[in-house]
């Protein structure tokens, strides 16, 4: 870049500063507006200055990533009051809150944390008696409420829903968890997500409480340093719960994780996974889950949950909003939609008769896209079955993964890049749901464990599961950098002998005592910005270029550079403030794009196919969630209209 080119301008308040290295790169838009990472009308915050970008000139790649950090850091800096200035009393949970509320909570408390945050949660013993009017009763079973909207992957959608009051959450919860956490002490650590939720509503003629769910494990409102001393005493309270410990769990640890993997597959264990981020509190906690259904925690007192959760429960749908397409995947949609809950998307406020003068797409051209994607599916199963037939196959049912993956083809986009590809995802799923070889194998292929269609697999919404199953060493990753023709043989040879992506042991010192690699290719210019910037977690000796001057470039030329993230003890967890926290998110995504990206180079896919720039540029739009009720809706217009 020459001297009269200049990256976009650092914001107040951060301390990321311009690399003379951030070259200009031909994917990256070029004008100043375009640099916010945002799919509708670009935003700013207001307590933030405009970037100031010189209309001709093309930013890089990183420095698209930096302003994104930036613009992340900025919005969830400011303590300005949320337009939601109260939340309203609970009223009889039969009676969903008004519509706009549980978004608007749910956007406060991930971009302004308050300090103050139990009265925008629902406490399952603190307001039972105010919901159900008895505190004897030990469960309510209620019929469901289907919301207004259109109405996907519902299928599994049951009628009624029980929910039970604390203390029989907390006896199933036990079951749930063969008391392996009986003792822990749980200040500052809270139990959140699908477990949770499922011991909240589970029936006690329904069997093994969701067999497939994790325990995820959240801390909050602690540094790194007491984070580490939580980790080791969860371990020391599982120890003295399981009899022959090393016999029955392996500990794990990835660039996400520390967790403790049943070596059996009997199901007499779960999985216990500490989740490598800090939190401010409860609030942001259940604010950070994608559907609302999920957004469930227990403190070891006390189950709280987002209005949006209490909701979810009742209706049965997790209502889409911007924030949820940025945070999730298909994956994630399909198992939540096999475990009882579908998705709906508002249509009130969409363009119709009695809405004449609403912005966006009409209600009439929402049905007619998701009539044209019904027809299409049906076209391509249709054909399938022909072609079955003239080959003498005895089956005739096509393979629904090699049908996702032919369908993804013919879509411009990830699945959940626009309505049109999501609504396509959708109406695929509703064929492979009327046969049970059909769901399987629709599952198995969105998950990404069906290798022969690995291909179509979306790498932005990647499944952590990736960096346990296919884990090499620095030698091997050389080598499938020599194999597919990106680095030189030997570029990597002083790496030789570390600990790449996934580190596995009997214990937590056994997984930690050593510093764990993750290796990544970065934009150019975007690893020098980030060590200038003087931060432990950053600096030389932390995070490096290991391939000299050498360069990868992509079909789109954007350059990238070999680099390493070294994670010890000491710079693991993601903070949950300062900038730090942002930039910290953004290498981790990074790193896991990259080990997907090069495994599936590994398995024969061409480097020019992955478009690995555009998968970087996408990440760095996705990172930033919306940041009221206004710029959410503005986004799913944006989502609802995109080509």
């Amino acid at each position: 870049m020459s001297s009269t080119d200049t990256a976009p301008s650092t914001p107040p308040g951060s301390a990321l500063p311009n690399s003379p290295e951030l070259a200009t790169s031909p994917l990256v838009p070029s004008s100043a507006a375009d640099l916010h990472p945002d799919d509708g009308s670009p935003r700013q915050h207001p307590s933030s200055p405009s970037p100031t970008v010189p209309h001709a000139v093309t930013p890089s790649l990183a420095a698209f990533g930096i302003h994104s950090i930036q613009q992340q850091h900025v919005q969830h800096s400011d303590t300005s009051t949320d337009p939601l200035q109260a939340v309203p009393t609970l009223g009889p949970i039969h009676i969903p809150p008004r519509d706009a509320i549980p978004e608007a909570a749910n956007l406060h408390l991930v971009n302004y944390p308050p300090p103050a945050w139990h009265p925008w949660l629902f406490g399952l013993s603190r307001d039972w008696q105010a919901s159900f009017g008895a505190l004897d009763e030990p469960s309510h079973v209620y019929p469901r409420r289907r919301p207004k909207g259109l109405k996907i992957f519902d299928q599994y959608v049951r009628s009624s829903v029980c929910i039970n009051s604390l203390p029989v959450f907390q006896h199933i919860f036990q079951g749930a968890t063969a008391n392996v956490l009986n003792g822990m002490c749980f200040d500052n650590v809270v139990i959140a997500g699908g477990i949770v939720s499922a011991c909240v509503n589970h029936r006690a003629d329904a069997g093994v409480v969701s067999p497939t769910s994790d325990v995820d494990v959240f801390l909050y409102g602690v540094g790194a340093e007491a984070a580490n001393s939580k980790v080791l005493a969860i371990e020391t309270t599982l120890r003295s719960n399981v009899p022959d410990f090393e016999s029955h769990y392996r500990v794990e640890r990835t660039i996400t994780t520390i967790s403790f993997v049943p070596i059996a597959k009997d199901g007499a264990f779960r999985k216990i996974q500490i989740i490598l981020r800090l939190f401010t509190n409860i609030g942001e906690v259940l604010a950070s889950f994608d559907f609302d259904q999920t957004a469930i925690g227990f403190d070891g007192s006390e189950v709280w949950m987002e209005m949006r959760a209490v909701r979810a429960l009742i209706c049965g749908y997790s209502f889409i909003t911007a924030k949820m397409l940025r945070s999730t995947s298909p994956a994630r949609i399909v198992k939540y939609t096999t475990r009882g809950y579908g998705l709906v998307l508002r249509t009130d406020g969409m363009q119709s008769v009695h809405n004449p003068a609403a912005q966006g797409p009409s209600v009439g051209q929402i049905v007619l896209c998701a009539q044209e994607a019904y027809d299409k599916v049906r076209r391509l199963i249709d054909t399938a079955r022909q072609k079955n037939a003239q080959d003498g196959l005895r089956l005739r049912r096509p393979n629904m993964a090699h049908m996702l993956s032919q369908l993804r083809y013919l879509q411009n986009g990830g699945w959940l890049h626009s309505f049109s590809n999501f609504i396509a995802f959708s109406s695929l799923w509703d064929q492979a749901a009327l046969a049970d070889a059909s769901r399987r194998e629709f599952i198995r292929a969105t998950s990404g464990r069906q290798g022969d269609y690995a291909p179509f697999h979306e790498c932005l919404e990647y499944d952590h599961d990736l960096l346990r199953s296919d884990v090499y060493t620095a030698e091997e990753w050389a080598e499938v950098f020599s194999t597919s023709g990106q680095i030189p043989p030997g570029t990597l040879k002083s790496l030789a002998g570390h600990d790449f992506w996934t580190k596995t042991g009997h214990s937590v010192d056994a997984v930690t005592s050593r510093p764990l690699m993750q290796f990544m290719l970065l934009p150019v210019g975007l690893c020098a910005t980030l060590q200038a910037t003087g931060s432990a977690a950053f600096h030389a000796g932390s995070l490096d270029c290991v391939g000299g001057d050498f360069k990868i470039k992509d079909d789109d030329g954007v350059e990238f550079e070999p680099c390493v993230w070294t994670h010890s003890f000491a710079n693991m967890w993601q903070p949950a403030s300062g900038i730090d926290r942002f930039a910290h998110q953004t290498l981790r995504d990074i790193a896991i794009t990259t080990a997907w990206t090069l495994t599936r180079t590994r398995c024969g896919a061409p480097w020019s196919a992955l478009r690995f720039g555009k998968i970087v540029m996408q990440s760095f739009k996705n990172a930033r969630l919306p940041q009221d009720i206004a710029h959410d809706k503005a986004l799913i217009r944006a989502w609802l209209g995109t080509p």
